[in-house]
């Protein structure tokens, strides 16, 4: 059966597909399209209004560098077991294409403390081939540690 863009969800039609087609303030803009680049970094965007685009920005700078990427619902799969299994089995393999390869923490701030030491740890021996983005509503519930390991928006 052949996807008929025509009775799609209007939201799922018309998001946007590139960080260009992202609204964002210029200044952020350039800097995330400075990222994509050169080399980026492992980044974090913070909002507590939802449904102003983080996870849309997220998809939009994985179609951009045409990398592999592994998409997580941090709110629903937030066991050490899900991190230790899942993610790691994808982050510590590298991509075929010799691009990077993205994990993407949606709604990371619904996560317990010991999680987040425990993501720490993968954040700092994944990043060599692999990049990470984490989105939520409260930065404030985000350790320390782990927010210095970010670029934070």
């Amino acid at each position: 059966m052949k996807f008929d863009s025509s009775k799609s969800v209007w939201y799922e039609r018309y998001k946007p597909q590139t960080v260009d087609d992202v609204i964002l303030p210029q200044e952020i803009k350039s800097k995330i399209k400075g990222f994509l680049e050169k080399d980026m970094p492992c980044l974090g965007f913070w909002s507590s209004e939802p449904g102003l685009g983080k996870s849309s920005l997220a998809n939009a700078i994985i179609k951009d560098l045409d990398c592999d990427a592994l998409w997580v619902n941090a709110s629903m799969e937030r066991s050490i077991d899900d991190l230790r299994s899942k993610i790691q089995r994808f982050a510590s393999q590298c991509s075929f294409n010799g691009n990077y390869k993205v994990v993407v923490l949606d709604e990371f701030d619904n996560t317990s403390k010991d999680y987040q030491f425990s993501f720490r740890s993968f954040l700092d021996t994944y990043s060599q081939n692999c990049r990470f983005i984490l989105t939520g509503n409260y930065k404030e519930k985000i350790i320390e540690p782990l927010l210095d390991r970010l670029v934070n928006f």
